[in-house]
């Protein structure tokens, strides 16, 4: 999902009608990290501006985060208090919050993913065993992911009404995997010939609806994966072709690709209001990509590595560097007079 309900169109057109360029439309907070937890990682917010993330991070695997599932609240909520909370989960990921602040993420040795709402943690376990991930959740509490269903494959999968289902992989190709979710029920991810869903082998960008599956164009390229997608059906991604170079797309109404320009790896999220978050940039309908650094605070101090999420509010969390800490971010727009 990576976004929320859309705010009044009112409000809207004052947060938005700031030019692109270097002005200051951003302030950021830097939302600090579990104690004895260093370091810290924003990967999912929701429409209250609700953030969840990693804190104390390690590599436990290759682009993993490990550590401290933390909860961080504008105001008190869910019997917890503003700020920073600990969720008493030592997790593997932590990948998205929905409007009820329902949380899911993957957790243990072997990985399983986990669904918290109110301090309640279920693990969330596919019927025939073997590992999971749990990638992302709407706002029905739908869930998406990826399990190992066989010892030689990873299978995609959908959570909701309490049942497990197994989403279609079409014949011919290997490994798959589910990575967002939007309020419709549309699903996205990818397919994969061999070494997995990364560069290294082939891999197709897909989409699940109603079950049925369906390829997004790649361009000719070798590799395409889609990682969010929004109520509009405007999914992004990245194509590319291993070794050579990967590049960050938007898939409007499903259909062909559009780059978003700049030398951006792949997009991570969009909202409904069609903005994407992509590296440490952000990109809008009809425009360039844009470095974030150009829209906060000159003096911030922060060096911003990474945005992973973004609400309809325009809300968006990552991490960055400030005073030589690893911190999360809370990006949130300067509202006009």
């Amino acid at each position: 999902m990576k976004h929320s309900s859309v705010l009044p169109i009112g409000l809207l057109a004052a947060i938005f009608s700031a030019p692109l360029g270097n002005a200051q439309r951003y302030t950021i907070t830097n939302l600090g990290a579990l104690p004895s937890h260093g370091s810290s990682a924003a990967s999912g917010i929701n429409a209250s501006g609700q953030v969840v993330g990693v804190s104390g991070i390690s590599e436990c695997r290759p682009g993993g985060r490990c550590g401290r599932a933390f909860l961080w609240i504008p105001e008190p909520a869910y019997g917890l208090p503003a700020g920073m909370n600990d969720l008493g989960i030592d997790v593997l990921s932590v990948a998205a919050i929905n409007s009820s602040g329902s949380i899911v993420g993957s957790m243990g040795s072997p990985p399983t993913g986990f669904l918290w709402t109110e301090g309640v943690i279920r693990p969330l376990l596919p019927p025939d065993g073997g590992q999971a991930w749990a990638n992302d959740i709407n706002d029905s509490g739908s869930v998406v992911g990826t399990y190992t269903g066989d010892p030689d494959w990873t299978l995609p999968f959908l959570f909701s009404g309490d049942q497990f289902y197994r989403l279609e992989v079409s014949l011919g190709w290997g490994d798959a995997e589910a990575l967002g979710i939007n309020e419709g029920g549309v699903v996205v991810g990818s397919i994969c010939t061999q070494w997995g869903c990364d560069y290294r082998g082939t891999s197709k960008a897909v989409y699940w609806i109603g079950g049925g599956i369906g390829f997004l164009d790649s361009l000719d390229h070798t590799n395409a994966r889609a990682f969010g997608i929004n109520d509009l059906l405007t999914a992004v991604g990245s194509v590319g072709s291993y070794p050579t170079y990967s590049a960050a797309v938007r898939w409007t109404g499903l259909g062909a690709p559009q780059s978003l320009g700049g030398r951006v790896g792949y997009a991570r999220a969009i909202n409904n209001l069609g903005q994407v978050a992509a590296g440490a940039f952000l990109w809008e309908e009809g425009g360039e990509i844009i470095d974030l650094h150009g829209l906060i605070p000159p003096d911030s101090g922060w060096s911003l590595l990474s945005a992973s999420a973004i609400n309809d509010a325009g809300q968006i969390v990552g991490d960055g560097v400030i005073d030589g800490q690893t911190r999360a971010f809370l990006l949130t727009p300067v509202i006009l007079p």
